[in-house]
């Protein structure tokens, strides 16, 4: 049902799961169907949902993996982007960590290769290409070595991703079209949002900005339960209106990005929008709205003062302020 990309059916069986698991009262029940509400909810962008349930289910999740393997890197993986969406980078690397460390313990190919994958894609987000090639290299190797392919497909979509923004867009454009045609004969068809999203930012790089712009209004349209990437899809398409001279669609597109994000309290989400939004402002010369946009969002990051985003919002802060 959800791997269909049916998040409201998905949604309504898991709360069904959980009022029956605490009503059995059993530890493993109920760590199965926090796994499942977390899941759910942070890809309908319910992040608050999806972080309450982590942190409710956290006693019980040990009993969980015991009892059903294969849940624990996805569900730390979840985690630790649903951490990062709030603005909690330096929680999220660590929720990244622990599901690689939890792999290592049980020893479990699968759960390794999903942490590895789960891990890159934590580190698209992050902006830091590179660590997300090496990740995401490790989960495709091992996928393909003991039979995974939904993985595989997951890992080479998330590769090529990677080997986008390190200056390979034909490559990666190529390995996120395979990905996403072996992800399709498996059956899955959730997050297709982010993947296609992915696609359009690859092309994006390859300069084909035209066929970037087709495969965005894809995602876009892909699955409209995906509330989680919906926002940072309408920011890309935002970028190639503009990159196509179509400024007042771009501008509108930006700051529906920024509206979703405030909407799912994805502060991270936010952030990058706002400084698209940002640049838009500084070249008509309203350099007080610009600011006044960006100083009070980056007020409400308490961590991950390292990242790019943040980095690169400071940087403009400052070049704004004179």
């Amino acid at each position: 049902m959800v791997t269909a990309g049916d998040l409201l059916a998905g949604g309504a069986l898991a709360d069904q799961l959980l009022d029956l698991a605490q009503s059995e009262g059993s530890s493993s029940s109920i760590g199965v169907a926090h796994i499942a509400q977390v899941l759910v909810r942070a890809w309908r962008g319910d992040l608050n949902g999806a972080e309450e349930n982590f942190l409710r289910g956290a006693p019980f999740f040990e009993f969980a993996w015991s009892e059903f393997p294969g849940l624990a890197a996805v569900l730390l993986g979840n985690a630790a982007l649903v951490a990062w969406q709030l603005g909690r980078a330096d929680v999220a690397r660590k929720r990244s960590s622990d599901a690689i460390a939890a792999a290592h313990r049980m020893n479990s190919p699968f759960e390794l290769a999903t942490a590895h994958y789960i891990a890159a894609w934590l580190q698209i987000y992050l902006r830091t290409p590179d660590q997300a090639e090496s990740s995401a290299t490790q989960a495709l190797g091992l996928a393909e070595q003991y039979g995974f392919p939904q993985v595989a497909a997951f890992a080479r979509i998330t590769l090529g991703r990677a080997r986008a923004s390190l200056g390979h867009s034909a490559e990666g454009v190529a390995q996120i079209s395979r990905g996403l045609s072996e992800l399709a004969q498996t059956g899955n068809r959730n997050t297709a949002t982010q993947l296609l999203n992915w696609l359009a930012e690859a092309q994006a790089l390859s300069d084909a900005t035209t066929e970037a712009l087709a495969t965005v209004e894809e995602a876009l349209i892909a699955n409209p339960e995906e509330l989680a990437w919906r926002g940072d899809a309408l920011r890309v398409r935002g970028g190639l209106r503009l990159t196509l001279g179509h400024k007042d669609a771009a501008e509108a597109d930006i700051r529906e990005a920024i509206v979703l994000a405030q909407k799912t309290n994805a502060k991270a989400w936010e952030l990058r929008a706002a400084l698209d939004l940002a640049q838009i402002l500084k070249a008509r010369g309203d350099v007080a709205t610009a600011c006044g946009l960006l100083a009070p969002l980056c007020a409400k990051f308490t961590e991950g003062h390292d990242t790019v985003d943040w980095k690169d919002a400071q940087a403009l802060l400052k070049e704004l302020n004179g």
